[in-house]
């Protein structure tokens, strides 16, 4: 199983915090697709040195990918995705993760897990999978 959870830094928001509700907003409105579509091109657009994505910018996003304008910015303005965010961030910080990504790989016949903190390639992940696989 591969899982997503939004864990928005403290030193990345509010940008952060209301990047993950507004893409559970897409997914509201438009489903799984329009979660990744969404997410995506916040990753994509995403600019370093503290610039991030600007909070201005997500309901044109929203538009952008064929959402409705009225509804998304209603789902946004209302915060009621920021408790689902903040769980999943409090679950992150309880099983370890301090920073992102951070990847949690688990074997759910045998429960047996390993955590794998910072960006890997898929190679070095797949080989971390191989070898909880292996009984």
């Amino acid at each position: 199983n591969w899982v997503y959870r939004h864990f928005p830094l403290e030193f990345h928001n509010p940008g952060a915090q209301k990047e993950a509700e507004a893409s559970e907003c897409a997914a509201e409105l438009g489903e799984n697709k329009a979660f990744w579509e969404y997410a995506d091109r916040i990753y994509k657009n995403t600019r370093s040195n503290g610039e991030g994505f600007p909070i201005s910018k997500l309901v044109p996003l929203a538009v952008d990918i064929g959402l409705d304008e009225k509804p998304f910015t209603k789902c946004l303005e209302s915060g009621r995705h920021a408790a689902r965010v903040q769980a999943d961030f409090d679950n992150g910080a309880q099983s370890g993760v301090s920073g992102t990504p951070g990847n949690i790989l688990l074997n759910n016949k045998t429960g047996k897990a390993r955590f794998a903190p910072g960006a890997h390639p898929v190679a070095t992940l797949r080989a971390e999978i191989d070898r909880l696989l292996k009984r």
